[in-house]
């Protein structure tokens, strides 16, 4: 009899072991024991200050462990008629911050959907705290975003210049000494009138006024650009010019 006893006493102590270590083996083994689809669930019942329990479960991941921190009570329906029941997860990255997301269990055994990450906090302890304060209409929103499919941009095309450098600067044409004589003597018209030598010469091209003010060397070529002369002032730099010698 006291040998039996003593047989149960040592086995409830090596299952009591087993429990307390049996969350430190499992993250001492790690992902290297775990295929990337092969994720172990298992459940650990911690107990609370009034003595209830309750379950947790907790999933191996490939690198790190993802920890269910709540499951909310409130059901989400769709307009479609699927309903589903958020539960936020866990996990804690390599630089030792956790981070937040949500799961959507379909009650229609359908795939489970999963949110982007939602947050990061700095612990576990700040994580479920964060958990606790999800309203229903946050659970929702986070809903419509996970079936929201990305949005496409469309990047414009990238387009090259044509030409490596830019145009040449361009090389002023003297005219040949037949195609240079005016076509009009302008002290003969302003013989006539001023507004007669203006009408005549607007009715002009601006290189048959430059021909004639280098033909009766009104301007010296070196000192102005008539190039860069619009017709009008062509135009007013003969008429002044014609008045000045013919005043003289």
């Amino acid at each position: 009899m006291l040998l039996r006893r003593g047989l149960v006493l040592l086995v409830l102590h090596v299952e009591v072991g087993l429990r307390g270590v049996g969350d430190q083996a499992l993250r001492a083994r790690g992902a290297a024991s775990i295929s990337q689809n092969d994720a172990v669930l298992y459940r650990r019942r911690t107990a609370s200050d009034d003595a209830a329990t309750r379950w947790q479960y907790v999933c191996v991941l490939r690198h790190r462990m993802a920890r269910l921190v709540s499951v909310y009570q409130t059901p989400l329906r769709l307009p479609d008629g699927r309903v589903y029941t958020a539960q936020a997860c866990g996990r804690e990255r390599d630089d030792g911050m956790w981070e937040g997301w949500f799961e959507f269990v379909a009650h229609d055994g359908s795939a489970v959907l999963r949110s982007e990450r939602e947050t990061t906090q700095p612990n576990l302890t700040d994580l479920e705290y964060w958990a606790t304060g999800i309203t229903p209409v946050y659970l929702e929103g986070a809903l419509e975003r996970t079936l929201t499919p990305p949005q496409v941009v469309v990047e414009p095309p990238v387009r090259e210049p044509v030409y490596d450098e830019p145009a040449p600067p361009k090389q002023r044409v003297v005219a040949e000494a037949s195609d240079a004589r005016p076509v009009l003597n302008p002290f003969a018209v302003y013989a006539t009138g001023e507004s007669m030598l203006k009408q005549q010469l607007a009715a002009l091209a601006p290189w048959q006024l430059r021909a004639m003010i280098i033909a009766y060397e009104f301007v010296d070529p070196a000192t102005v650009d008539l190039d860069a002369l619009t017709s009008p002032e062509l135009i007013e730099l003969i008429v002044a010019a014609v008045r000045a010698r013919l005043a003289a």
